[in-house]
């Protein structure tokens, strides 16, 4: 927090941190400079041939949801797996679960395990543990939808990744997700257990919505990079070192 009110200026990575900023700690906005994040050139559509090849190393159906992230609290799994619960079993495709997510029982790493055996949900779930970096753009790729319940997020770089793969998204409606997002999700309150379910629910269901986000979400992707990122960033410093 010190270093914080003592910098000339300060980086956030996004309007909603730059927000945070400015309530928490009291910076005033002049001192405040957003650079949005960008998104690796290797998260793009994957091909039929890389898709294949995921489905069968990890042994997935053709149509699935898709979480791909950390599994501490601020993500909000615990109230996915409760979304999950309220879709009739007839009508549950399987939901994949992949990252690093302890599920250490702890207050910051909930045990996700658990509490599906204990909705009855497991068996509908596959944990499939970290992917590499190499696999993570035909797993998007592959995704019916990408779900994202996180509470917070400084940026959203997850949504992001999934939007450049083409993957149509339902996601929280909080912190960054909006500002990352924009028109190219289905967007949830990630506090409400019925309003998650009845998002998933909308775009496995409509086909059309589905193309419509995933045509959004490619293209709005492209708005983001990281060569622009480094640009935007050697600006901020360039003048703070002359102010």
């Amino acid at each position: 927090a010190a270093s914080v009110r003592r910098a000339r200026l300060i980086l956030a990575d996004s309007t909603a941190t730059a927000r945070d900023l400015q309530r928490i700690f009291g910076i005033p906005e002049s001192r405040i400079r957003t650079v949005l994040l960008g998104v690796d050139e290797d998260m793009r559509p994957s091909s039929t041939q890389a898709i294949d090849a995921v489905r069968d190393r990890y042994e997935l159906p053709s149509r699935f949801v898709l979480y791909l992230g950390s599994g501490d609290t601020r993500k909000n799994l615990d109230v996915l797996l409760h979304a999950w619960f309220l879709t009739p079993a007839v009508q549950r495709v399987p939901l994949v679960l992949a990252g690093r997510i302890p599920c250490t029982g702890t207050e910051f790493f909930p045990n996700y395990q658990r509490l599906a055996r204990e909705l009855g949900v497991e068996d509908s779930i596959i944990w499939l543990g970290p992917v590499t970096e190499e696999k993570k753009a035909p797993l998007l790729s592959a995704a019916a939808v990408f779900a994202f319940p996180s509470l917070y997020e400084g940026f959203g770089l997850e949504p992001l990744e999934a939007m450049a793969c083409g993957a149509p998204i339902a996601c929280s409606n909080t912190a960054a997700m909006p500002e990352v997002a924009g028109d190219a999700a289905e967007y949830f309150d990630p506090g409400s257990v019925e309003s998650m379910a009845q998002a998933i629910d909308r775009l496995l269901k409509d086909f059309k919505l589905r193309e419509t986000l995933s045509g959004k979400a490619l293209k709005r992707a492209k708005s983001f990079s990281w060569k622009q990122t480094a640009k935007k960033t050697l600006d901020v410093i360039k003048e703070a070192a002359v102010s």
